[in-house]
């Protein structure tokens, strides 16, 4: 939780620069060091609203949301009746905690 850490130090009076999510430009850093600057060709795979979807929303690119991992596992498995209401959950979800929605959700991730 590095966003504690810099808080914590911000409030004993220490300059902080953060980079990170859900800043844009730790997403486009991610982009050039991949050698793209076509936003259409590319994904954010993640497992929070806060930082990762909040964050490639923030950098103009799409994003898949796990459901069934990540920090708000919990509270999403206890909202959905079944795996097609896994999208309905999210958004749910997103609107309580004023994030905006992915573009996609998948139940789990695997390779």
């Amino acid at each position: 939780m590095p966003g504690k850490l810099c808080e914590a130090y911000r409030t004993l009076g220490g300059d902080v620069i953060e980079y990170g999510k859900p800043a844009p430009s730790h997403f486009l850093a991610a982009m050039h060091a991949a050698g793209t600057r076509d936003l259409s060709r590319v994904v954010h795979v993640g497992d929070s609203l806060k930082h990762d979807i909040a964050g490639a929303h923030a950098a103009g690119i799409d994003s898949i949301f796990i459901v069934q991992s990540g920090i708000h596992a919990e509270e999403l498995v206890a909202d959905v009746a079944s795996p097609a209401d896994s999208v309905a959950a999210v958004s749910r979800l997103a609107g309580r905690l004023g994030t905006p929605a992915p573009t996609y959700v998948l139940s789990k991730f695997g390779w």
